[in-house]
């Protein structure tokens, strides 16, 4: 009974522009562009809110149209800079957005750069509560707004000998427009940290719209191919909160405190013509757990096993993979759900140890 389609299209035309090296650089390439999303649900749910029942169903379409435009290129031997304009319609409630963006380089030496980065974005909610609609066939939520976010960033980006890199950058994110969709919560509940919004058709409490904001300090470090050895290591620490008008703020439902992960691999070359790869890589991920119902579930921990044999040949190319997630099959918790027959919160597990065998073919 249940259907979710999305199409998405994009084009652009990229351009160098500028003359000749000693002439002006300040303008040295453009670019303009535009994307094409649309969402067509179709959601047949019946629930039972209360003591009432109730159809309500999710149905509907709706395009995004985004038209977007790039101009960059130097100020100094040392100095660069990008800055953009994107629009955001969508055509379901003709809501519009405008969305500029900067980036500012500061070449510190050859092989490093700082950067100051800032950003407005639009994101939609979950199309459910766009396209629901009680049992008379009126759409409960068509007027909301997109959830808009601005964002700022500094970093520092290095690169060392052997293809190793490191970057560090500091983030503050704000949000507002954060919809509140109460369900059957006793408090309100930001639709930006629903997990599953399949069965969430109720009515969003615009006198309960709130704000959000994110700040944090990321890491990563990494290096490519060097003599067959690869490996990426990067750790984030953040705090995420949000807050209804002339409220307490609360933690968002993704506001791990930390998250990290590290991958190893090694390949190596074989054949007389040195067109066979044989890989072989681990990864390990750590973070904090969610917060589910004002409770923070306890800290994920994952490890992967990737196994490939991959041959080049003139015109194409086959891989044969073994990918085996979670190797020690450990269950972490999902959410939180109280069991009525017990009495008391359990804990929900995610799925162990899950192997997946695949052969790829790339022309």
């Amino acid at each position: 009974d249940n259907t979710h389609s999305k199409y998405f299209f994009k084009t652009e035309i990229n351009s160098k522009l500028g003359g000749k090296p000693e002439q002006s650089r300040v303008f040295t390439e453009g670019s303009i562009g535009l994307i094409v999303k649309e969402e067509v649900l179709s959601n047949k749910t019946i629930s039972k809110i209360s003591s009432n029942t109730a159809t309500k169903i999710a149905d509907g379409n709706g395009v995004w149209l985004i038209p977007y435009a790039q101009l960059g290129g130097e100020l100094s031997d040392k100095w660069h800079y990008k800055i953009g304009v994107r629009g955001a319609y969508f055509s379901f409630n003709e809501k519009f957005s405008l969305e500029p963006s900067a980036i500012l380089n500061y070449q510190t030496s050859k092989n490093s750069f700082v950067q100051l980065n800032y950003s407005r974005q639009s994101q939609l909610i979950q199309p459910t509560l766009y396209f629901a609609k009680n049992s008379n066939g009126v759409y409960l939520n068509q007027g909301l707004d997109f959830v808009k976010s601005d964002n700022i960033g500094l970093s520092f980006n290095k690169n060392f000998k052997n293809n190793i890199r490191i970057n560090a950058e500091a983030f503050y994110q704000t949000y507002k427009n954060v919809y509140t969709n109460i369900g059957p919560l006793t408090e309100p509940f930001p639709v930006l940290s629903l997990l599953d919004d399949l069965n969430n058709l109720n009515f969003i409490y615009n006198d309960l719209v709130g704000t959000a904001r994110s700040v944090g300090l990321a890491l990563n470090t990494s290096q490519n191919l060097s003599n067959g050895l690869f490996w990426q290591a990067n750790i984030a620490v953040f705090d995420a909160k949000w807050k209804v008008k002339n409220g307490f703020e609360r933690n968002l439902t993704y506001n791990s405190r930390y998250t990290s992960n590290a991958l190893l691999g090694k390949e190596w070359t074989r054949g007389s013509r040195r067109n066979k790869f044989f890989g072989i890589s681990g990864r390990a991920v750590l973070r904090g757990g969610f917060w589910q119902n004002g409770v923070q579930v306890k800290d994920y921990f994952r490890t992967d096993l990737n196994v490939y044999f991959k041959r080049n040949r003139k015109n194409w190319q086959s891989t044969l993979q073994l990918d085996i997630q979670n190797v020690t099959n450990r269950e972490n918790e999902w959410t939180t759900v109280f069991d009525r027959l017990q009495g008391r919160t359990i804990a929900k597990k995610q799925l162990g140890l899950i192997p997946n065998l695949a052969y790829k073919v790339e022309f």
